[in-house]
């Protein structure tokens, strides 16, 4: 995606402080992108959003003080429509987390392998509306599942719709 003229005001919440700072150090030479918070954990982060909106959070699954999707469900609660963008960067590859970023809203599921020119895409595409899927996760996708039934949760309202289709 090109370019725009526009910069995008981003966080990196990573529980990896080097990982953290590689991605501003690369950032910094881009002309579209700000990095304007780097944080490690959720209390961090959730203390800064309320100062700071970013347009867009590059967010790790896993940190210190709980999942990722914690504190993505909080921006929205927070925000609700008007909620920073959110692109998973991450190293979990579960299925079912990624399912758990789409329903969230997330514009991009990426894994850490990627390299910056995917990030720098997927941030490009997200400020476009554009969700992107990192090619090797959805490969995943095409492979039979090996997730039992009885292991998927739904929310009410899904269980409420399937039991309605049932009947």
């Amino acid at each position: 995606f090109p370019l725009s003229s526009k910069v995008t005001r981003i966080f990196v919440i990573d529980d990896h402080k080097i990982f953290r700072e590689g991605i501003e150090l690369q950032m910094s030479y881009v002309d579209d992108v700000e990095v304007i918070g780097s944080y490690g954990t959720i209390r961090d982060s959730l203390t800064a959003l309320t100062d700071l909106k970013p347009d867009l959070i590059v967010l790790d699954v896993h940190l210190p003080d709980g999942q990722g999707f914690s504190f993505h469900e909080s921006a929205v609660e927070l925000y609700g429509d008007d909620a920073p963008k959110v692109i998973y960067l991450t190293g979990d590859y579960a299925i079912a987390n990624i399912y758990s970023a789409m329903r969230l809203g997330a514009m991009a599921y990426l894994d850490k392998t990627s390299g910056l020119s995917q990030l720098l895409d997927a941030i490009r595409r997200a400020g476009q509306g554009v969700r992107t899927l990192a090619p090797d996760l959805l490969k995943k996708f095409s492979q039979p599942s090996t997730v039992s039934p009885d292991k998927i949760e739904l929310s009410t309202r899904e269980s409420e719709i399937l039991n309605g289709l049932a009947m």
